[in-house]
């Protein structure tokens, strides 16, 4: 990816544009000397969001790295101690979120930058841990959420690469080669981020002048899920009847060009304002909003990355300027679920959201029995009973999506 893409490589004996006729001219402003990929692409490229947001994960776990940022160092026991010191009503954790059976667990990357979980690390002034944390949630705001707008993932995008850069400056200032290796993330994950930034801005720039579609900036759907959903849509069109479930490369090619018309039927249908179009059923994950973002915007929204990103690392110490708008964590008095006496089951807290618990101000009747009535600050909620297990689990009991380590495993509980 990175040879075909040019990014500070090339290939030494193939000419990969000089007799293309199809390439893409990215137009680049001319101050933009932070952006260092060629502006002529055959195509784009982009890692897997999952995969890198979970190799940025897999680095906090390593037992070799010693990472530190501006003399502040990130360590995962930052993330144990909150489990231990603190409710788990606090921060909703348990151990195998922070230490995963499974190196490609995503749902823990998910657990670990949760606001409640920053807002913890704040208060805790474990000031390395809470910047990197930070900037593995910018990595899922910008290439997996869903409901992220354009100009917000090309925001996070940058200055996660921004700030990527600085750390490693100041790194080779003060470290050796091999200790700044110890102290940085993995060079594949390094470049995954900057080639992803680099071609998320390519996109955005192309289909903002009308030459690729807007359906192209659905980024989060940049996926080997996709590519998996591909593959399952060009065996079925073999037909119903046909057990045959490999084919060559030559018909493989045959059906994705007539699954690339039929997607351009549907997204120049939905495009076209007529009176009656051709409806197509369209899954929720891919439905898309117009871009109506012009090149100016794009251009004012990376340089005002580009230009605060100084004044952010250098107020790393003081991390409110990181992150705002962040739910304030709460406190529990007590709780006690097996009696239905309101005092016993008083919750004093400081934020009125509580994200990723079932906890509601009404209930279907029929459903009574399946929460517990419970007061919080002096309001009367339920609580499902299901998140009063949660709060109540240690650890999670679950065998591993991986065929080695599930037998693994089972060895050790025999």
């Amino acid at each position: 990816m990175q040879i075909s893409l040019g990014f500070f490589a090339h290939t030494p004996n193939i000419d990969l544009l000089s007799e293309n006729t199809n390439l893409l001219q990215i137009n680049i402003p001319s101050t933009w000397t932070f952006f260092f990929m060629r502006t002529k692409q055959m195509y784009l490229s982009m890692q897997d969001g999952i995969h890198l947001a979970t190799k940025i994960r897999n680095r906090l776990l390593s037992t070799i790295a010693t990472l530190s940022i501006n003399n502040h160092q990130i360590h995962i026991n930052d993330l144990l101690y909150i489990i231990e010191n603190y409710s788990k009503i606090d921060h909703n954790l348990v151990r195998s979120d922070v230490i995963p059976s499974g190196r490609q667990n995503f749902s823990s990357c998910l657990k670990v930058t949760s606001d409640d979980v920053l807002n913890l690390l704040k208060e805790m002034n474990a000031t390395g841990t809470y910047i990197y944390l930070y900037l593995l949630k910018s990595v899922i705001i910008t290439y997996i959420k869903a409901d992220t707008d354009i100009l917000e993932r090309l925001y996070y995008g940058w200055i996660v690469t921004f700030s990527y850069r600085m750390w490693c400056l100041q790194l080779k200032k003060n470290y050796s080669q091999q200790e700044k290796d110890n102290c940085f993330i993995t060079k594949a994950a390094w470049l995954s981020v900057e080639i992803n930034i680099h071609c998320l801005t390519s996109l955005i720039i192309l289909v903002s002048q009308g030459h690729l579609p807007s359906y192209a900036l659905n980024i989060y759907l940049f996926s080997s899920q996709s590519c998996e959903t591909t593959f399952r849509s060009a065996r079925a069109m073999s037909g119903t009847f046909s057990s045959i479930t490999n084919f060559p490369v030559f018909q493989f090619l045959n059906k994705i060009e007539k699954i690339s018309i039929l997607n351009h039927v549907k997204s120049t249908e939905e495009a076209n304002n007529v009176e009656h179009p051709l409806k197509f059923p369209v899954h929720h994950k891919n439905r898309h909003k117009e871009i109506t973002s012009s090149t100016l915007d794009l251009k004012s929204t990376v340089d005002y990355c580009y230009f605060n990103e100084a004044e952010l690392q250098d107020s790393s110490d003081d991390t409110d300027n990181i992150i705002e708008n962040s739910e304030t964590n709460f406190e529990v008095d007590g709780y006690d679920s097996d009696e239905d006496n309101l005092d016993d089951c008083h919750f004093t807290v400081s934020k009125e959201t509580f994200q990723g618990m079932k906890i509601f101000d009404k209930i279907d009747p029929s459903k009574w029995n399946n929460y517990f009535h419970i007061m919080i600050n002096n309001k009367s909620k339920y609580l499902h009973k299901q998140t009063a297990v949660r709060l109540l689990t240690t650890n999670r009991n679950y065998l591993s999506s991986d065929r080695l380590s599930r037998v693994q495993q089972t060895n050790k509980q025999k």
